[in-house]
């Protein structure tokens, strides 16, 4: 059984762009945004102040 896409190929400048502001109105710094058909996977910079838990 292989993995169903979720995310059609074209939201993905959409969703790279939404991720990316979210970090930056909390302050954090991308370092790399990738994953596959059905996740995303996120590298992140982030201040020592941020609560991680309000960060997800």
């Amino acid at each position: 059984m292989g993995k169903k896409a979720n995310i059609a190929f074209r939201s993905y400048e959409i969703i790279d762009a939404a991720i990316a502001k979210q970090c930056s109105d909390l302050g954090c710094k991308v370092i790399a945004i990738g994953g596959t058909v059905n996740h995303v996977h996120l590298l992140t910079d982030y201040p020592p102040n941020l609560n991680l838990f309000l960060s997800i």
